[in-house]
Formats: structure tokens, sequence, C-alpha cells
């Protein structure tokens, strides 16, 4: 998080299950913080319930592990662009 408030990114792509924070606790804290980045979610985990909250938190795209990196490219792209907002795998 100190890392996105002091310096500027394109794009954030978060894992739903790290260790300390998990994807939504980062998602959260970008919101209270009003720091405005694309979100891309990867998950390793899918359930329709994380699927929802991710999009209606904000990420661009949602993931499923494993992603072909083409994929995950196009969504970064998508992301940073603009274009195709909540995109899913």
């Amino acid at each position: 998080m100190k890392h996105a408030s002091a310096s500027e990114q394109d794009c954030l792509v978060l894992d739903l299950h790290m260790p300390d924070m998990t994807g939504f606790d980062v998602q959260d804290a970008l919101f209270a913080s009003r720091i405005d980045i694309p979100v891309v979610v990867l998950t390793g985990h899918d359930t329709p319930g994380s699927r929802v909250r991710a999009l209606e938190n904000g990420a661009r795209s949602y993931l499923c592990k494993p992603v072909d990196e083409d994929v995950l490219i196009s969504a970064i792209a998508s992301a940073i662009g603009g274009a195709g907002a909540n995109a899913n795998q």
C-alpha cells in the first residue's frame, strides 16, 4: 500500500490469497485511501462470490489461475487503456 500511494502506477495485479493481506483487503484500502488505480485480480480459488466481490470492488478483470500470459497481458493492457472494464476469464 505504501508504494501505491507514494508513486504513480499504471495497473495493479492482485492475487486474492496473499500473506498478511488479501486482495480484497488491498482493494478496500485503495478505496479508503482514494487511490484510483486499475486492478486485475488473479485467483487459484475461484468462487462465484469472490468473482462478484472483486468486480463490484472495481476490478477491471478477474482471472483464474493458471492464467495464459497473453490473456494476462491483454487484461493489463485493457485495464490501463480503460477499455473492457470488468472482463472475466
